[in-house]
C-alpha cells in the first residue's frame, strides 16, 4: 500500500477548510497523510484545526510568501510517497476516490482526473495533457496525484506556478495515467483560475523555457485568435 500525502493550503477560509477536512479523513483509503498549511489565519480556522487535531498528522499556522511558498512546506514537510493538493473549499469527489486511484499508484507516477464544478454541479473533463506545451493546465491541480520528488514550486511564478510545476512533472515522468473519473470538487477562486497580465506573463515565460520558442508562439496565437487563456 502506496502513502498518499493529502496537503491542503489555507488562509481566512474555516468553513471551507471544515469541509476540505472531512473530505480527507472521510477517505476510506488507509494509508492516507494529512498536512495542513495555515497562512496565519484570524478566522475560526485554527479552532477547526484543533477541533479535528486526530484526523491530521501535521498544521502549522505562520505567515507565508503566499499559496505557493505555502505548498512548497507542505512538500517539505510530507512523508507519503505520492501527493494530492486538496486546498481549502476543494473537496475529493467520492470517500472511495482514493481507494479506486490506489491500484494505479505501482504503475504510474503521475494520475489526473476529471474535475465536478461546484456552482454548477457539472463535472469538467480533463483535456488531453498534449495542450500542456500550448499553455493549457489540462486538468484541475486537485485533480492530479503525482510521486513526490525533490521538485518545488517557483516562486519566481506569482500566478501560474502550478503550470510550471506539472510541467517539470511531466519532464521527469512519463508514466502517465488518465482516471476518467472526478477525482476533485472544486470550489473555484484559486490564485491560478484568475485571468490577469500578471498571469500570462508568467504563462509565456513558463511556456517558453520548458517548450521552447514555436510552443510559445503557438500559446500567443491561441490567446490572440481563439482566445484561449
Amino acid at each position: 500500500m502506496k502513502r498518499i500525502s493529502v496537503i491542503t493550503i489555507n488562509y481566512n477560509n474555516s468553513i471551507g477548510l471544515k469541509s476540505t477536512i472531512e473530505s480527507v479523513i472521510n477517505q476510506n483509503y488507509k494509508d492516507v497523510e494529512y498536512l495542513v498549511i495555515d497562512g496565519g489565519s484570524n478566522d475560526e480556522s485554527i479552532s477547526i484545526l484543533n477541533y479535528y487535531n486526530e484526523g491530521i498528522n501535521f498544521f502549522c499556522s505562520e505567515p507565508d510568501n503566499g499559496v505557493y511558498d505555502a505548498m512548497n512546506k507542505g512538500l517539505d514537510k510530507c512523508t507519503g510517497e505520492f501527493v494530492v493538493f486538496m486546498n481549502s473549499g476543494d473537496t475529493f469527489a467520492s470517500n472511495t476516490v482514493l481507494s479506486e486511484i490506489s491500484s494505479l499508484l505501482t504503475d504510474y507516477d503521475f494520475i489526473y482526473g476529471d474535475k465536478i464544478d461546484s456552482l454548477s454541479n457539472s463535472i469538467i473533463k480533463a483535456k488531453p495533457h498534449t495542450t500542456l506545451n500550448s499553455g493549457i493546465m489540462f486538468a484541475c491541480h486537485q485533480s492530479m496525484i503525482f510521486r513526490k520528488s525533490e521538485l518545488r514550486y517557483d516562486l519566481k511564478y506569482k500566478i501560474y506556478s502550478d503550470y510550471d510545476f506539472v510541467c517539470k512533472n511531466f519532464k521527469k515522468y512519463n508514466r502517465l495515467y488518465y482516471f476518467n473519473k472526478p477525482i476533485s470538487i472544486y470550489e473555484g477562486g484559486g490564485i491560478s483560475a484568475q485571468v490577469t497580465w500578471q498571469k500570462r506573463i508568467d504563462k509565456y515565460s513558463a511556456v517558453f523555457n520548458h517548450f521552447g520558442f514555436y510552443c510559445f508562439l503557438k500559446s500567443v496565437i491561441n490567446r490572440v485568435v481563439k482566445g484561449v487563456e
